[in-house]
């Protein structure tokens, strides 16, 4: 079986967000999502910020996997629940 992996940027700028999306999608709709984050390119090595301030300059990500079971239908619907979870 082949299968292809992609990592996909959500529109969330706290963890407090990931958090929320994952444990509604985990609990209203039983999809498993696992989340990474990565500092903004734009937010230095070294900063005199404290750690509230970092933390909004994060980019969120979730990697997507594609099944041969699986249809465009399926990535469609699971657009459409991230937008109505973060009410976008």
């Amino acid at each position: 079986m082949q299968a292809f992996m992609a990592n996909v940027l959500l529109p969330l700028s706290t963890e407090e967000e990931a958090l929320h999306l994952q444990k509604t999608l985990l609990d209203q709709h039983h999809l498993t999502m696992v989340y990474g984050s990565v500092p903004h390119r734009d937010q230095s090595i070294v900063s005199t910020e404290d750690d509230a301030a970092k933390k909004k300059r994060m980019i969120y990500f979730v990697r997507i996997s594609s099944q041969v079971y699986l249809e465009m239908k399926d990535f469609y619907h699971l657009s459409n629940l991230v937008k109505d979870i973060l009410k976008l």
